[in-house]
């Protein structure tokens, strides 16, 4: 998945260095892409939108698809007034971002709304935050990511933790903020632990899952679980990372 940064300054939390996986036993590595459904071709001009534009769902005007070929630069040529650093603030991609065809982009900038998903780009109140940091710190717990700090900012540390938790709840993965009151928090707050995120390669004695849109990396032991969860860093410009799967994880 690709890499998402945001910001805001978020906890004192320390990332873990990336384990090394040991040679003893079948490993596969995996690096997946958040995906959804595709949307209508590219357009050479979008709608200037306000947030009374959008009814609480997606605002089909403000979403580009991309294609085989595209580059953020390329997609905000097309979009009158938008620069390639206005895509990326609207889309929460960090500096490296490496886009893949059939993602999705907002390219409808500065109103406050995720126009992919419909739902309100702003930060929840600080109290609805802090209750969300605690509930993330318990559900990973387990894991030898670093607590956050519960100090109701919806930073990058906390959206990190976020996007991770939508992995290993089964939602649509993204960085965003998470608004309180949602079937997303709804669903944080029922979990009673984290699954397999999908993509892991769990035919395999050890696995390792990468999401680049999280900057997470997950790894496990065959179907038993997930062993541990850490922050991660994927490859900047002129070294991307290499997107592999499956059995082509053991060849390379």
């Amino acid at each position: 998945m690709t890499g998402c940064s945001g910001a805001e300054p978020d906890g004192d939390a320390t990332a873990i260095p990336t384990p090394t996986v040991g040679a003893t036993a079948p490993t596969s590595t995996s690096t997946s892409t958040a995906r959804s459904t595709p949307a209508p071709p590219t357009t050479s001009s979008v709608p200037a939108t306000s947030v009374a534009d959008v009814d609480g769902g997606r605002d089909e005007s403000c979403v580009v698809a991309v294609r085989a070929g595209d580059s953020l630069s390329k997609i905000a040529d097309t979009v009158d007034g938008v620069t390639l650093e206005d895509i990326r603030a609207e889309n929460w991609l960090g500096e490296n971002h490496v886009i893949h065809p059939d993602d999705e982009l907002d390219v409808c900038i500065g109103n406050d709304i995720d126009d992919v998903r419909g739902t309100s780009r702003l930060a929840p109140e600080p109290a609805a935050v802090r209750r969300q940091q605690r509930r993330l710190n318990e559900l990973f717990a387990p894991y030898l990511i670093a607590d956050l700090v519960v100090d109701g900012d919806s930073g990058k540390l906390t959206r990190q933790m976020l996007c991770a938790a939508r992995m290993g709840l089964g939602l649509p993965v993204n960085a965003g903020h998470m608004a309180a009151g949602s079937a997303e928090e709804d669903a944080l707050f029922a979990a009673e632990s984290l699954s397999i995120p999908d993509g892991a390669a769990t035919w395999a004695n050890r696995w390792v899952l990468i999401d680049e849109s999280c900057q997470i990396m997950f790894t496990g032991n065959g179907e038993d679980g997930i062993a541990n969860v850490y922050p991660t860093s994927t490859g900047q410009r002129g070294f991307e990372t290499r997107n592999v799967g499956g059995a082509a994880a053991l060849q390379g």
